[in-house]
């Protein structure tokens, strides 16, 4: 299968977002036979931090083969994965992925797979009516179905994408097909009954309460926040599903702006890919390794490599700290009027400084 330029253009996109949008290109097995599985995931390398607790959780998914899909080996975040032949020869991916702590908004990771079959980003007020509930074993998940307005695959045929989402106490759950439009759509009641067939557990673990999933950041709460210092006139609102927690912070009349703080496993793609993600949130071009490099400025007071970002859009300004801790990345984003982003800089700089351990004060 060849892939148009524009799709093979999807760069930006950190490893764990590789992991959810996957390949379109996948080779097939022999084996149509339905029969249940329980696929252990295959977790990349742990730091020796994370080492004991990864050896006692283990992600695990069980699930009924749907007749004509073929089991391939498990490989990288993915906790599953088939082939599923169709007429053309272009066989359809089916991958299973489970992300243990994953800290991002829903309608963030919508937009990465919109982008790969070079779809316009969506807002939060898209997602009631971009999606369908489905359910995922015994819970209520969230399915999506997308398809490129232009031909993708080939350069003659549509791709589209299945992507179910579900949580499953601190593990996020995704299930995606990918391939061509007609082969997806004619295998879309097979994939419902796939994801109606599956159950998660945790290793010998599994009764254990989910937050054990992944060990706490830094100084931590009750909550499982950091124990940081939140200026007074920030008010914290309910995150979206998957952020870790969200302010908004009012200025003027009509003017405000948002802080909003993620986490994500390994280094998601490094500065330039974040840099550059955040840059199309606001509307600016990409820019080079150089520009970024520039761009990030470092930032004291936290852990090593920490950096400091400020960019202004036409009407948006994005003032970002990213800060690698422990095989995470840790974003914290105030976003929204130029006026507001300039009065909190220095606030928001102070409440990431204060959300660190104190032998990492003077990283």
């Amino acid at each position: 299968m060849v892939l148009s330029k524009r799709l093979r253009r999807a760069t930006s996109i950190p490893p764990w977002a590789v992991a959810l949008s996957c390949t379109l290109v996948l080779a097939g097995c022999k084996r149509e036979e339905i029969r249940v599985y329980t696929a252990p995931k295959d977790l990349p390398p742990p730091t020796s931090e994370h080492a004991s607790h990864s050896q006692r959780v283990q992600p695990h998914a069980h699930y009924k083969v749907p007749e004509g899909w073929n089991e391939l080996p498990a490989e990288g975040m993915r906790a599953a994965r088939f082939s599923v032949p169709t007429s053309s020869g272009n066989n359809l991916d089916v991958s299973v992925i489970s992300l243990p702590g994953v800290a991002a908004g829903k309608i963030d990771i919508v937009n990465l797979w919109r982008e790969q079959v070079n779809l316009p980003k969506a807002s939060e007020a898209d997602l009631a009516s971009m999606s369908e509930t489905v359910r995922i074993g015994e819970k209520q998940g969230d399915l999506f179905d997308m398809v490129s307005a232009e031909a993708l695959i080939n350069e003659k045929d549509k791709a589209r994408i299945l992507v179910a989402m579900v949580k499953d106490g601190n593990t996020s759950w995704f299930m995606k097909m990918t391939g061509e439009d007609a082969a997806v759509r004619e295998q879309k009641p097979k994939f419902i009954e796939f994801l109606n067939s599956l159950t998660f557990d945790y290793g010998s673990h599994a009764a254990e309460p989910q937050t054990t999933s992944v060990p706490p950041p830094q100084n931590t709460n009750s909550g499982g926040k950091p124990a940081w210092q939140v200026p007074p006139n920030w008010k914290e609102v309910a995150p979206t599903e998957m952020l870790l927690a969200k302010f908004v912070v009012p200025g003027n009349g009509e003017e405000k702006a948002e802080v909003t703080v993620s986490v994500f496993p390994g280094d998601v793609g490094g500065v330039h890919a974040n840099v550059n993600r955040w840059r199309r949130q606001i509307g600016l071009p990409e820019a080079d390794e150089k520009t970024t490099k520039e761009l990030a400025r470092p930032l004291e007071g936290v852990s090593h490599n920490a950096v400091l970002v400020d960019m202004s859009g036409a009407t948006t300004r994005v003032i970002g700290a990213i800060v690698p801790d422990g095989g995470r990345t840790w974003f914290y984003k105030l976003s929204g009027s130029p006026n507001v982003a300039e009065a909190e800089k220095n606030s928001l700089v102070r409440f990431v400084q204060s959300a660190q351990q104190p032998k990492q004060n003077g990283g």
